[in-house]
């Protein structure tokens, strides 16, 4: 539904404002988008949930974020993940 994914990117913005101010609700905004996105298939927007995740610390996040941005064909994503680190 269209609605769902303009609710998933209102959601990624206000994140991305939370965690950059520190929040103190910025953990359950991630996590009600994670949920969201994952519910609605919007990978996108579940790659930005780890990415959310990652700047607040959960470990793993950003290397979860990596690999599923890797199976998406978008360079902002990306850009956004950042390169993978060599193992």
């Amino acid at each position: 539904d269209v609605y769902q994914w303009v609710h998933a990117h209102v959601l990624d913005s206000s994140a991305g404002l939370a965690v950059e101010t520190g929040a103190d609700d910025a953990a359950q905004i991630v996590d009600r988008l994670a949920e969201l996105a994952e519910r609605c298939g919007l990978r996108e927007l579940v790659v930005r949930a780890h990415v959310h995740r990652g700047r607040l610390g959960v470990p793993g996040s950003l290397e979860s974020a990596r690999l599923l941005a890797a199976e998406i064909d978008n360079p902002m994503l990306d850009a956004l993940v950042g390169p993978a680190v060599p193992a």
